[in-house]
């Protein structure tokens, strides 16, 4: 059976990640290959320990996968996006934000248009 995901990689702390989507396994590795190559591990043994306690079916649904005739299909990716969100315990000026300058903060209604380092938000269309 092959089941296709799509493999998030960053660094950090000295290392660098790689998580599996929408399957949510994730491993390192001191390289973006070696961790690519550590996640490829992680997932097969996931969907064989998931296989061999009979839960398979429930695992890749709940992923979000669906099953069109003798194949698992994943979700359509629409995008990716980085985001960032401002999490404050009190009120109070935020001065990370070209926008909240001399201002106070206060909740948002809407998803915010900068990340944490002052640039647009980006969207990556598929």
């Amino acid at each position: 059976m092959q089941i296709d995901y799509t493999v998030q990689v960053w660094r950090e702390d000295g290392q660098f990640i790689a998580h599996a989507m929408p399957l949510d396994v994730a491993s390192s590795g001191p390289t973006p290959e070696a961790a690519r190559k550590a996640v490829d591990e992680a997932v097969r043994l996931f969907l064989a320990t998931a296989a061999e306690h009979g839960t398979l079916t429930e695992v890749l649904e709940d992923a979000g996968y669906r099953r069109v005739r003798r194949e698992w299909r994943g979700p359509a990716w629409l995008g990716f996006e980085q985001r960032s969100c401002l999490a404050e315990v009190q009120p109070r000026p935020c001065p990370s934000s070209p926008r909240s300058i001399g201002a106070r903060w206060k909740p948002c209604s809407s998803p915010p248009d900068f990340n944490s380092s002052g640039n647009r938000a980006a969207t990556v269309p598929m």
